[in-house]
């Protein structure tokens, strides 16, 4: 079973997620347009909206998720 860690980057404008192996090698990301930063529950919801996405793709077949990284545009209270 391959080791792996998701990435995440929270930004206020795009929210990525990456699949990456242990060798540091993106298997796979994908992206898409925040739809705002100010409604706090809608961001969330379409934050773990696309984490999911990458999950049920078939790339992560198989795959261990050993981790989780997240980076994001500022402060989080």
């Amino acid at each position: 079973m391959t080791r792996c860690a998701l990435g995440i980057d929270a930004g206020a404008t795009n929210l990525r997620c990456a699949l990456v192996n242990d060798q540091g090698e993106i298997l796979k990301e994908i992206r898409e347009r925040s739809k705002g930063i100010w409604d706090g529950p809608v961001y969330v919801d379409q934050l773990a909206a696309l984490a999911q996405r990458l999950l049920d793709d078939e790339t992560c077949s198989g795959k261990k998720i050993d981790g989780l990284g997240i980076g994001t545009c500022g402060q989080v209270n």
